[in-house]
């Protein structure tokens, strides 16, 4: 957002408030009541923020005590012992020591990008500026765009006092904008649509609109809790909609709307196919300067700053059982990997650990990609559900499902573990599909397939690239 304060407001007000007022950004709106003047009003609340190397932090006292503190540990002779019995081996330990005191004083100087406040910058109007209420060049006094004020404190950078009415509770459109946003969330589709861009008037159901915005506000806006309200509704509970719907065509939610999951969604349900307990590898939060007492706590923390690696932890026993780069890539193609103890470690370039401890975003040719995972460039709706020609390919051929058809996968040993041939076509399809054959397909299922592990391989191989298993229902 450097230099882009303007357009860092048009991505705020689209995401918080359920307003699109770019337009307003250079002229006066043309369908709705904005004007240009109201939207530098609004945007003057960020005029004094900077973004730099740092400047505020060297003002930062209890900061300074902190580094002035861990800088001791950072100089003791423990944490030159503990490099040397890291890095002995490689040589010239005295030269990564001092690399380390080098990076830990860029950190103690503020070396580092930081948000602050400047309080002699303002906003002022465009040079171009060509309406009748203002001049050229003139500062505009802050004002809310949408909503009253709602009090607050006043001796605090402008952005505060934005922070202070963005984020309460009695501006309505806030908690709108987060109800609609989660209710599309589970059932496809907005109360009122586009989610970036409500009119109360033209919302599908204004009473549920407004009625979801309220227990938002009743629940303090805790996202589990209200989350738990959504799944018990009758409305996300009922089968799922095949209706496919035009952007503004009201909907009034006789169930979800069916769709297909999301490239997380996809990658974790073949993860836990694929690993015995997918929850048990966890990435680790970063060391915190905080947490270090000691030499070797003094250097877990300044290579993490210096190399940023990717960590994978047993949650079990806390064991590292992975300090790596980044993620392997593509999974299309690949040499044939045995999983045969379950291990959430890194198989075949491939870690195999739920998408939230994946580093983010994946790397370009790995499976969640191909499905649409967000790039990260965006807050919001950069994810995508659109279908493709290698997302086919990954599914026919693909990294996880080479493993789980082969013999040596989680899921063939659980098949093997029952030996009636119908007993073991439920426990693919109970696996897979989370229901049990129906009587035509346990009759299909007789009639064209026995028990051996190829027309086992078949089967699995078979739903998992059926719609059934890629779709919400």
């Amino acid at each position: 957002d450097k230099d882009m304060k303007l357009d860092h407001v048009a991505f705020m007000t689209k995401v918080f408030l359920a307003k699109d007022i770019a337009c307003a950004q250079c002229h006066d709106h043309p369908s709705d009541d904005w004007t240009q003047k109201q939207y530098y009003a609004f945007a003057s609340y960020l005029g004094e923020l900077e973004i730099g190397q740092g400047q505020d932090l060297a003002k930062d006292k209890d900061r300074k005590m902190v580094f002035a503190e861990k800088r001791k540990i950072f100089h003791h002779p423990r944490f030159s012992s503990a490099v040397r019995s890291k890095y002995g081996r490689t040589g010239n330990t005295a030269g990564k020591v001092s690399q380390f005191h080098r990076d830990f004083k860029k950190l103690a100087e503020g070396k580092t990008l930081a948000v602050f406040d400047d309080d002699g910058s303002n906003l002022p109007l465009p040079d171009d500026y060509q309406y009748d209420d203002a001049e050229p060049g003139d500062l505009v006094k802050p004002a809310f765009i949408v909503g009253r004020p709602l009090g607050g404190p006043r001796n605090v950078p402008l952005r505060e006092q934005l922070a202070f009415w963005l984020a309460n509770p009695q501006n309505g459109w806030f908690s709108l904008a987060i109800a609609n946003r989660m209710w599309a969330r589970y059932l496809g589709r907005g109360v009122a649509e586009p989610l970036h861009n409500v009119e109360l008037e033209k919302a599908s159901d204004p009473m549920l609109l407004k009625t979801l915005s309220e227990v938002m506000v009743a629940l303090e806006f805790d996202l589990r809790a209200f989350s738990w309200v959504v799944l018990h509704t009758k409305a996300y509970n009922r089968m799922g909609s095949r209706i496919q719907l035009e952007e503004r065509k009201p909907y009034h939610f006789p169930g979800p709307l069916l769709r297909r999951m999301s490239a997380e969604q996809i990658w974790d349900s073949l993860v836990t196919l694929m690993v015995a307990d997918p929850l048990r590898y966890r990435q680790p939060a970063p060391p915190s300067l905080l947490e270090v007492r000691d030499g070797w706590s003094a250097l877990e923390f300044i290579e993490n700053v210096e190399q940023g690696k990717y960590r994978l932890v047993d949650s079990r026993s806390g064991e590292e059982i992975l300090i790596d780069g980044n993620d392997g890539g593509s999974s299309y193609g690949s040499q044939r990997a045995s999983i045969s103890s379950g291990s959430g470690k890194k198989k075949n370039n491939l870690i195999l650990a739920r998408a939230s401890e994946l580093p983010q975003p994946a790397p370009s040719g790995h499976l969640l990609r191909k499905f649409g995972q967000s790039e990260r460039l965006f807050v919001v709706g950069a994810s995508n559900r659109v279908g493709s020609v290698p997302q086919l390919m990954e599914l026919m051929n693909g990294f996880p499902t080479e493993v789980l058809t082969s013999r040596d996968s989680l899921l063939f040993r659980k098949v093997r573990s029952v030996s009636d041939p119908r007993k073991q076509a439920e426990v693919v399809f109970l696996s897979i599909l989370n229901r049990l054959p129906t009587m035509k397909e346990q009759e299909l299922l007789l009639a064209q397939t026995g028990s051996s592990e190829e027309d086992l391989s078949d089967l699995i191989w078979a739903l998992l690239n059926t719609p059934e298993f890629f779709f919400i229902k």
